[in-house]
Parts: C-alpha cells; sequence; structure tokens
C-alpha cells in the first residue's frame, strides 16, 4: 500500500485542513494519558499560567432539606502547550 499524500502535522495550524495545532492547549503535565504535556504539545515544552476559579464553600445544611453554600475564589496553576 502505498500513499500519495503526506498525513498532517496534528502540531501546527494548518487552515487548509482545518488543523488548529496544539499552541495554546491546555495539557496534564504529570499525567501518562495522551493528554500530558510532553506529547500533547509535540515535545515543544509549556508554560505554567494562573487562573481564578468559583467553587462553592462553606456549606450549611438547614432542616429540613435547604443547603446553602458561599461562593469562594481559589486560584489554580495550569499548563498550556508553547
Amino acid at each position: 500500500m502505498a500513499y500519495l499524500d503526506e498525513s498532517p502535522d496534528y502540531c501546527t495550524y494548518d487552515p487548509v485542513h482545518q488543523i488548529p495545532g496544539t499552541h495554546g492547549r491546555e495539557c496534564l503535565p504529570n499525567s501518562t494519558e495522551e493528554a500530558n504535556c510532553s506529547e500533547l504539545c509535540c515535545n515543544r515544552g509549556s508554560r505554567v499560567l494562573l487562573r481564578e476559579v468559583q467553587e462553592k464553600c462553606h456549606c450549611q445544611f438547614h432542616w429540613c432539606c435547604r443547603v446553602e453554600c458561599q461562593t469562594c475564589i481559589r486560584t489554580e496553576e495550569y499548563h498550556v502547550c508553547n
């Protein structure tokens, strides 16, 4: 079997084939899954960014059948491909 066309490079942006590339994609630095930074970023490395996340906290149960929570904001690190 012979292929006449080259396989597209999924690592870089290619508007002709509508491939977005992996630049700026979020990755998991310590994962053994497909989303790990080394594989997903095509060995170009990644950088650490910070984001604020809202989540429910200090929840209290009120008798009967009602839960009230506050909204807390925490800062978390995440990694994106270079």
